[in-house]
């Protein structure tokens, strides 16, 4: 479904009434992305009744584009143990504000959307990012 963007910001992005920016998809890989914040869960909170002997570290991490409007992306993670090395998995679908259309300037799907945006995230450094940002804001 073809959505109007009445607000052209500059000539990638446009901004339409629904808050979302929409860009077409080919453009997805010119935004730059900044790390905003990044946090540990609670516990208590996503696991009430988990015996708690048990210990399972998971969090959040958003990120936003360098340039205005802002572009927001975020996911969550967990913290897994390679060897003997902590290592940090995305875990579920990317939330964001960004929407991307085709070439007919009609919206991808929800599916396909959160596909190509958590495809985008491999060539970015967050892991190393939100491991320092957490050690930092934690410690």
């Amino acid at each position: 479904m073809a959505t109007p963007c009445n607000d052209i910001i500059n000539e990638q992005f446009r901004v339409s009434h629904d808050g979302y920016i929409r860009i077409p998809a080919e453009k997805l890989g010119s935004i730059q992305l900044l790390h905003l914040d990044s946090g540990i869960y609670s516990p208590e909170d996503q696991y009430p009744l988990l015996d708690r002997t048990r210990c399972k570290i998971n969090g959040y991490t958003e990120w936003i584009s360098l340039s205005s409007p802002y572009v927001s992306v975020g996911w969550d993670w967990d913290l897994i143990i390679h060897g003997t090395e902590p290592d940090l998995i995305k875990t579920g679908d990317v939330y964001t504000n960004l929407l991307m259309q085709s070439e007919s300037n009609t919206d991808l799907s929800e599916r396909e959307n959160r596909r190509l945006i958590a495809d985008s995230l491999s060539s970015l450094d967050w892991k190393s990012k939100v491991k320092s940002f957490i050690t930092l804001k934690y410690a």
